[in-house]
């Protein structure tokens, strides 16, 4: 009984530590990025610089973007045109912004923390 009770807790502390370690990027609402703001991904997302290019000059947008539609041209409607965007992503703690380069790690993934819960787990029986 001590067991279930005990390994029940453990998998809702796991259940947690995944929306903790959701992965953040910076994100602005518009092609005009003046502040841009962390903001969290779900699931199958990655960090995006979305970069169109209007009379030679990039103008870039930030956010997060399904992992089907990285690092590849796309379509977007904006004030009723469509243009074409080139999505360039990457997958790191706000690695979507020249401040910080991507070289900042992302938090351990959930396997490992749960690996490490059932090594100490299996310690105390």
């Amino acid at each position: 009984m001590r067991k279930e009770i005990l390994f029940s807790f453990l998998l809702l502390v796991l259940l947690q530590c995944h929306t903790a370690f959701s992965l953040q990027c910076y994100s602005c609402p518009n092609f005009v990025c003046v502040n841009p703001q962390p903001t969290t991904c779900q699931a199958n997302q990655q960090c995006v610089t979305k970069t169109k290019k209007t009379g030679g000059v990039d103008y870039r947008k930030l956010g997060c973007v399904n992992t089907t539609e990285c690092n590849r041209d796309v379509s977007e409607v904006e004030a009723g045109t469509t243009i074409s965007v080139y999505n360039q992503c990457c997958d790191g703690e706000l690695c979507n912004s020249k401040a910080s380069s991507g070289a900042i790690a992302r938090l351990p993934h959930v396997s490992v923390i749960g690996a490490a819960l059932v090594l100490c787990v299996t310690k105390l029986f």
